[in-house]
């Protein structure tokens, strides 16, 4: 049986299907001819050819991640999915299984979402997830399940969104937010409390002289209302609208040198070393002093109180093509993961008597300068803060 295409005696093409078999005609050999017009099946496989292939380069230039799991893993995946995945070519993931990808703590919830689509038991499903990319980066995808088949047997057509921006964005306004509702409680419980502070010191002070046979007890509670004084700072530090007019050209290394200064005695007396011999020369950046202080205060002063048996304090700050670059390397505890997905938020701490009001404040003034600041801990081995500032 052989396809053809034969002319009709008007000239137009008709698409034959010819079947052949022997047979004897007249005493001789001959050949019975069986000829179908297949001019509509042609058709209509041409059209379905024409849809595949523009299903196909649909697919394959769609901005999104269009894959097929079968048995938990890749067997197709387009040109987006190996770029969002930074891939190097297309062995990296077909066949390998998808929870190489996938980050642990979704791994239960991906699983279940393909089971409910292999058994049928749902039309589709949406599963928000974190994977790991080939170069170690983290992003957020959103992914869309409808069932399909491969090769005969029940797959899952998956449907993949980058959507590490909008979670970003997300995480900055809820942050934003945050920020607004604790510099508003910050300015209503510092005025509040200052108040009768102001009073019992006053009265503290009056009776003292009368009383000398208590100087260690007036010691420990005036030690107290000045903690309660240096929280109130901090506080309304919060809800005090950052000021432009005092910015000015500053020396970043005079700064650090004079923060190094009022803090190297809480550092000794811990058995800490502060190495503040990789600071370059001429750092100028743009900013208030006090402000830029009081940034350098708390993160030397965290990588300080996180040493309680002693250790090292490295603090460099070079020029680079992006800008400044201020590096606080400790040798301390480090900083738990949980606490890192949320640091700089109010009232989150490690320390038995912090507030967690320090690094927020510091976030807050580096934002007001244009600077970013990045974290990197490891617990037991130490933690390090990467302060850039825009250049001059």
């Amino acid at each position: 049986m052989i396809e053809q295409i034969w002319k009709r005696n008007d000239g137009s093409s008709i698409h034959i299907e010819v079947k052949s078999s022997p047979t004897i005609y007249q005493n001789q050999r001959a050949e019975l001819l069986l000829l179908v017009d297949i001019s509509s099946r042609k058709k209509f496989q041409t059209v379905l050819q024409k849809s595949r292939e523009r299903y196909q380069l649909l697919i394959q230039n769609s901005i999104d991640t269009i894959a097929v799991i079968h048995d938990h893993k890749w067997v197709f995946m387009n040109e987006s999915g190996i770029k969002l995945f930074e891939a190097e070519h297309y062995d990296k993931l077909i066949g390998k299984d998808i929870f190489h990808q996938i980050h642990s703590c979704d791994q239960q919830k991906v699983k279940k979402s393909l089971t409910r689509i292999i058994e049928r038991t749902s039309d589709s499903e949406i599963v928000t997830m974190s994977c790991h990319t080939f170069k170690h980066r983290l992003i957020y995808t959103e992914m869309v399940c409808i069932p399909t088949t491969f090769f005969g047997e029940t797959a899952v057509q998956i449907i993949l969104r980058d959507i590490s921006e909008r979670k970003q964005t997300e995480e900055l306004m809820l942050r934003s937010e945050k920020l607004s509702i604790a510099g508003q409680l910050a300015a209503g419980i510092a005025h509040e409390i200052r108040n009768p502070l102001t009073a019992i010191k006053g009265f503290l002070q009056l009776i003292k002289p009368k009383t000398k046979d208590r100087d260690q007890y007036f010691e420990i509670v005036f030690s107290e209302l000045s903690r309660i004084e240096i929280i109130l700072s901090e506080l309304l530090m919060l809800a005090k609208p950052q000021q432009t007019a005092s910015m000015q050209t500053l020396d970043l290394k005079k700064i650090i040198s004079e923060v190094t200064a009022l803090l190297e005695t809480q550092a000794n007396l811990n058995g800490i070393l502060m190495n503040t011999s990789d600071i370059e020369e001429d750092l100028l950046v743009n900013g208030d002093q006090n402000q830029l202080k009081q940034v350098f205060i708390n993160l030397i002063k965290n990588a300080v109180e996180s040493m309680p048996d002693g250790g090292k304090v490295d603090i460099m700050a070079k020029a680079e093509r992006d800008g400044i670059l201020v590096t606080i390397r400790d040798e301390g505890v480090g900083i738990p993961e949980s606490v890192m997905k949320r640091i700089g938020e109010p009232f989150l701490t490690t320390k038995e008597k912090g507030t967690g009001l320090g690094l927020m404040v510091t976030f807050n003034i580096l934002e007001n300068h244009n600077g970013r600041i990045r974290v990197d801990s490891q617990p037991e081995k130490g933690t390090v803060f990467h302060i850039m500032f825009p250049a001059k």
